[in-house]
């Protein structure tokens, strides 16, 4: 599932977690990069993973959180907001109820996480430009028209 929020997303990237989504036999898989500034931890609007290892070379750990801000910064990452789902487990996935933890912290992959459903991830190569406020949109406006 890709909403369009993040347009900026690399293609290898994407490429990427395909290939490992395949090879690992994943139920879910996403995307993270690392954080850059100490605003990020802090700023709601980006969503912070947290993994359960420290990434090494092609490694796809599990997520263990997803929250909008926090102040703990081991192993949490920018997620970047796109998804690749088993065609079972995305089945699976939206016969389930909204968790109240997904409901509290505006998150829907945390249903997964509720549910027991290991979510993955790849570390990509750079944080997205995330269109969420119209300084997003006005950022993102600005880098397409010089590309």
């Amino acid at each position: 599932m890709f909403r369009g929020d993040e347009p900026d997303i690399n293609i290898k990237d994407i490429i990427i977690l395909d290939r490992m989504m395949k090879s690992n036999k994943s139920k879910i898989g996403t995307l993270a990069a690392k954080i850059l500034s100490q605003e990020t931890y802090k700023n709601e609007n980006i969503v912070k993973v947290k993994i359960e290892e420290c990434f090494e070379k092609n490694s796809f750990p599990y997520a263990k959180n997803f929250m909008r801000k926090t102040k703990d910064q081991k192993n949490v990452f920018h997620h970047i907001g796109i998804y690749s789902y088993e065609v079972e487990t995305l089945k699976k996935f939206i016969s389930f109820h909204r968790s109240k933890n997904e409901i509290e912290n505006k998150l829907e992959q945390l249903r997964a996480i509720d549910n027991n459903i290991n979510i993955n991830v790849v570390l990509g190569s750079k944080s997205p430009i995330g269109v969420d406020t119209k300084e997003d949109y006005l950022a993102i406006k600005k880098k397409m028209k010089y590309k």
